[in-house]
């Protein structure tokens, strides 16, 4: 089945209004009932379609093993917010659930009476915040218009059905939140009024607080220190039958799944090889669970999964440094003298309406006579006014145990990045751009194998340049007027306080969403759209999010995806019940 002919299936007005109104109606199994959950046909396994049976020949699954180490109904690979939604739903359905998380537990790490048991992934860094659409039907047309049509339609609307119900889940599952009307990132598309937005209480942390609580009291098993490294597929009807994962580093466990896998590993913003091909801007550095390295993403391609939404990310430009895996977070004090420039010294852009996850877009020029990226680095120039009023940067939360995040704090005057060098100072302007030329900006992690791109980066700024274009900015504040790219009266401010400042910028900052192309049903498909029986995803891992940045937030689509995914997964028949199955 192409994409075409998903699109093409796409739900009739009344047929979308019901599976809706069914979905108010009934909220059991942690919002997980059928009413508007979009379900899987129970149409029989057959032989494989011919693009399954290719890519699986180029990277086989590991083969169908005489004897299991354990059994379970569903396997959800990977314990942050997808993995445990999926989970929850699926044992509220009456299914023996089992994850598996590549990192270790709390306790192990010898962290005192814990919070959460371990894992959480993205969403135990998030801010937690949410987007959902009132009204399903415009709902499904935002997505798609703001997924350029990369996402199919079908796909929209099993969002939008579902996403329109994460108020009463929320309540249903004591999870505290507010919400606002509005928050449509693009208002002139179609269907942005219908957006709403809102926040978890407490952020992504206390979300996953929330959900880890749940697994406990249900009794989910969760093995730690436990990574999936093959799914487990039969050769002829290319079902997926379990998983095979390696146990605390020395014990390779062969792990049947009665019914489905779920696979909620997060994407790649921690592989730098898959980055290199995917990503038009790089490198590129992410804040948030550095253990998302695209497992779930090879696993999938292994057994036949196409590959979709490769160069969407949540990115804009922030500092990283080489000591630590994760990038630190964005945020000039406002009211103050700052500009962001090029590789050359020149403006770019409106500097206070840098966009959280949609930046990326707007750092990928290319001047074809070097070659070289222009913005990559770019770089933060401000006066020593801005310097004290505040940091410019944000570091580690502290909720999380080293580990999972050794970031420092940022200090609050930015003295102590100063004299770690990862600011630079100068008395002027031109000098200040000295500086910057004599910097070697270290771009890529250590390790990294990559000899045809420099791990290092030196930048040739004109003085001349950079100090025209700060005075050109001045002149903007003093006629409040920004005829370069509209900056607002109010945040017209000079930089004229020495000393000057510059701190490199990278394209980077909340997540990826490459991976495996994800139906309606949550089904993970190969590159014609036909889905692999028994595999499913949720979180950020093959997100449906196709283009531009909006709307289906992290936690709006791990809370839809999760549930969809668990509740089809624990749906389908054995596969045990069958005499043969190889």
């Amino acid at each position: 089945m192409t994409e075409e002919s998903i699109t093409s299936k796409n739900l009739s007005r009344r047929q979308f209004v019901g599976t809706f109104a069914a979905g108010a109606a009934v909220l059991g199994a942690a919002a997980g009932a059928k009413g508007f959950i979009p379900s899987v046909s129970g149409a029989p396994v057959t032989t494989p379609s011919k693009a399954i049976a290719a890519r699986a020949s180029e990277a086989q699954p590991t083969p169908v093993p005489s004897n299991w180490s354990q059994t379970a109904d569903v396997v959800v690979v990977g314990y942050g917010g997808a993995g445990a939604i999926a989970a929850i739903t699926a044992f509220d359905l009456g299914a023996n659930v089992l994850i598996l998380e590549k990192t270790p537990s709390y306790a192990s790490l010898g962290v005192q009476n814990p919070a959460i048991s371990g894992g959480g992934g993205s969403t135990s860094m998030n801010g937690g915040h949410l987007d959902y659409p009132v009204d399903p039907t415009l709902g499904a047309t935002y997505l798609y218009q703001t997924s350029w049509g990369a996402t199919p339609m079908a796909t929209c609307q099993a969002w939008a059905s579902v996403a329109s119900q994460i108020p009463a889940w929320l309540t249903q599952m004591g999870i505290k939140f507010t919400t606002s009307a509005g928050g449509a990132g693009f208002p002139a598309v179609a269907g942005a009024s219908t957006i709403n937005s809102g926040s978890i209480a407490g952020g992504g942390f206390a979300f996953f607080t929330a959900l880890d609580g749940a697994v406990k009291s249900r009794n989910i098993p969760v093995k730690f220190n436990t990574p999936a490294t093959s799914l487990i597929q039969n050769p002829t009807t290319k079902e997926i039958l379990g998983v095979q994962a390696l146990a605390y580093g020395s014990e390779m466990m062969n792990i049947r799944a009665n019914r489905g896998v779920v696979l909620c590993t997060g994407s790649i913003e921690f592989n730098e090889q898959l980055k290199v091909n995917y990503f038009r801007s790089y490198p590129a550095h992410f804040q948030g669970w550095a253990f998302s390295t695209g497992d779930g993403l090879v696993m999938a391609e292994s057994v036949g999964a196409g590959i979709w939404h490769n160069d969407c990310v949540a990115a804009t430009m922030v500092p990283w440094f080489p000591a630590y895996a994760q990038s630190f977070g964005m945020s000039a004090p406002a009211q103050h003298g700052w500009i962001y420039v090029d590789k050359y010294g020149n403006r770019f852009m409106n500097e206070p309406t840098l966009n959280r996850t949609n930046t990326y877009l707007n750092l990928s020029d290319f001047n074809l006579s070097v070659p070289e990226y222009t913005r990559i680095p770019s770089f933060i120039i401000f006066d020593e006014t801005c310097r004290k009023a505040g940091a410019i940067s944000s570091g580690s939360s502290g909720s999380l145990p080293a580990y999972f995040d050794s970031r420092p704090t940022w200090s609050s005057d930015n003295s102590v990045e100063i004299s770690n060098g990862w600011i630079l100072k100068a008395q002027d302007i031109p000098t200040l751009a000295a500086t910057i030329n004599s910097t070697t900006f270290v771009s890529l992690p250590p390790g990294t194998n990559n000899t045809a791109l420099p791990g290092e980066i030196t930048v040739s700024m004109s003085a001349t340049n950079l100090a025209n274009t700060v005075n050109t900015y001045n002149g903007y504040c003093t006629a409040k007027v920004d005829s370069q790219f509209g900056r607002t009266a109010s945040s017209l401010v000079p930089i004229v306080t020495p000393p000057f400042y510059a701190m490199a910028l990278w394209p980077g900052g909340e997540a990826a969403f490459a991976g495996p192309i994800r139906n309606g049903q949550g089904q993970v498909c190969d590159p014609k759209y036909e889905p692999i029986p028994r595999l499913y995803s949720a979180g950020e891992l093959g997100s449906i999010r196709g283009s531009v940045l909006d709307t289906v937030s992290h936690n709006g689509e791990l809370i839809v995806f999760g549930q969809i995914s668990g509740h089809n997964a624990a749906t389908e028949n054995p596969w045990t019940d069958r005499k043969s199955v190889v």
